[in-house]
């Protein structure tokens, strides 16, 4: 069920970002600029469903199977940028510059956490 969730996540996150892209006027995507990259694990590798978020606004995208994301139609400027998944460390990352009819690389590698569940209370 998590595996069909993550997926359908993607799918919607691709979705949309083309969606967006196509609609939105040309004189407005030459002032934004995108983000694009790889997350992987401390042993490089691909983390699919992985939350990738400009802090501050409503930019965001999930990774695909591949690891792989990308970012559209964000505004010229200098942002943070979050990168979260269950089960690993987040990390925000300072200082992405987002330049206007550029892409912007951004690879990150998140630490494993172990995963503490709460005691279930079984009574009959």
């Amino acid at each position: 069920m998590s595996r069909f969730r993550s997926l359908a996540i993607t799918i919607l996150s691709l979705a949309s970002a083309t969606l967006l892209a196509s609609v939105t006027p040309a004189s407005a995507q030459a002032q934004t600029g995108r983000i694009a990259g790889i997350v992987t694990d401390s042993a490089r590798a691909a983390l699919a469903g992985t939350q990738v978020t400009v802090v501050g606004t409503r930019f965001s995208g999930v990774t695909d199977p591949s690891g792989r994301f990308s970012i559209s139609g964000i505004p010229a400027g200098t942002y943070e940028v979050r990168v979260q998944r269950l089960g690993q460390r987040a990390q925000v990352v300072s200082g992405v510059v987002v330049t206007a009819g550029q892409s912007t690389d951004l690879n990150v590698s998140l630490a494993t956490v172990p995963l503490s569940l709460g005691g279930v209370v079984v009574s009959a």
